[in-house]
């Protein structure tokens, strides 16, 4: 009798400058627990530390103003990415469900899932065609939340 395994889309951080902040991601995403790909922020030429606030100091006005902000980015992040795919030929008619989000929670974690999933389709878009230079500056570009990165 066979046994079935559940199989898991694995994503490891790493601190390797052990500064405090994620530096190094690992992917697995086909879930056998072997990481197939890997991006590296030193590499891509891009800082690793970003600017903390203490959320207990925030009266909560202001947290939801700045939760807002951040949506806000996420998802014009979200439409830079579905425009820059189509103009390459890439079809985003499969996350259809996440361009319609009902709430500001919706749009913070379709945006989320609309960027990373349009990177992974352009990333195997560019390793599939062979295209290196598209594929370094499509990480910098996704990492940074530039868009601006890649031409």
């Amino acid at each position: 009798m066979e046994q079935s395994v559940d199989k898991f889309a694995l994503i490891k951080y790493e601190d390797s400058n052990n500064n405090g902040f994620i530096d190094k991601i690992f992917y697995d995403l086909d879930g056998d627990k072997i990481f197939e790909d890997s991006v590296s922020f030193a590499a891509l030429g891009l800082r690793d530390t970003q600017p903390l606030f203490s959320t207990e100091s925030i009266p909560i006005g202001k947290g939801q103003e700045k939760f807002k902000g951040i949506v806000n980015n996420i998802w014009l992040r979200a439409q830079q990415a579905i425009t820059f795919a189509e103009k390459e030929g890439i079809s985003t008619d499969w996350y259809n469900f996440y361009k319609k989000p009902l709430s500001l929670h919706q749009k913070y974690e379709y945006g989320y899932w609309l960027n990373f999933y349009i990177y992974h389709d352009l990333r195997d878009h560019y390793k599939a065609i062979g295209n290196i230079q598209k594929l370094k500056q499509l990480d910098k570009a996704f990492y940074s939340g530039n868009w601006q990165f890649i031409n």
